[in-house]
């Protein structure tokens, strides 16, 4: 499908905004759509009702789905009640994934959690197997790390996202697109630390055995995917020297501090 925002900058109308849907699906024929409501930067509310004139508008195309950006839970609710069920709605934050996915909700589009995708995915699993605890266990998880990506989010913007990938060995040369607050050598020894510190270094021994030698080496970064990974940090504050070890083996992970 075709990801699609409404017409944005100027104030539109909703004949002008069932017109620019209809132009699209004009333009490649046969491909279906998928609207992005983002009403917080486009200004523009598709609510479920302008989405099912939306539906017509396209037609013979089909509305693959929507994200919902930036909106309570129980009106993200209405888009999954008001709308056919051939239409996923994907809220903008994963924890409406957790709450919603008894009732239809299909998935989430929410970047703060891009640089974790294996808590979502093992979320979204538990949900679908309906093991609650398991999915209980991601969400808290994902909810301590958020606050972590947090953080740092007000203090140098989507930059975090490029430290956190290039963290977990991803070539990532630049992002955002404009330029944001550089990250210190202490500032990436703090997310670093955080991140390891909430646990988020525990894997299943299942999924670092699927590796080969190469990759497990090629992988063993923040999460400390290798099975008894160490790692010292040292930290000089004034005349105090902090070191922290990390340790890893199996499913236990854990985190020694201590001062000279």
């Amino acid at each position: 499908a075709i990801g699609v925002v409404p017409p944005y900058y100027y104030p539109h109308d909703d004949y002008e905004v069932y017109a620019h849907y209809k132009a699209i699906a004009k333009s490649v024929p046969g491909t279906p759509l998928f609207i992005y409501d983002n009403t917080e930067t486009t200004h523009v509310e598709i609510t479920p009702a302008k989405a099912n004139k939306i539906i017509e508008a396209i037609a013979p195309s089909t509305l693959a789905g929507v994200k919902v950006s930036f909106i309570p839970y129980d009106k993200l609710l209405g888009y999954v009640f008001q709308l056919p069920k051939s239409v996923g709605v994907f809220p903008g934050g994963i924890f409406s994934l957790y709450s919603g996915y008894s009732v239809g909700v299909r998935g989430a589009i929410h970047p703060p959690s891009t640089p974790f995708p294996e808590a979502c995915v093992r979320m979204y699993e538990a949900l679908k197997a309906g093991n609650h605890q398991e999915a209980q266990k991601q969400h808290d998880l994902l909810a301590a790390l958020l606050q972590v990506v947090g953080r740092f989010l007000r203090t140098h913007g989507r930059g975090v996202f490029a430290e956190l990938m290039r963290m977990r060995g991803l070539p990532v040369e630049r992002f955002p697109r404009w330029e944001t607050a550089p990250f210190t050598d202490k500032d990436r020894a703090d997310v670093e630390f955080a991140v390891r510190h909430l646990g988020a270094a525990d894997r299943q021994d299942e999924e670092y055995a699927e590796r080969g030698p190469d990759d497990r080496q090629q992988h063993a970064d923040l999460f400390q995917l290798k099975f008894d990974a160490r790692q010292i940090e040292r930290n000089i504050f004034g005349k105090r020297e902090v070191f922290r070890v990390f340790a890893s083996t199996g499913n236990l992970s854990f985190t020694i501090s201590f001062e000279i």
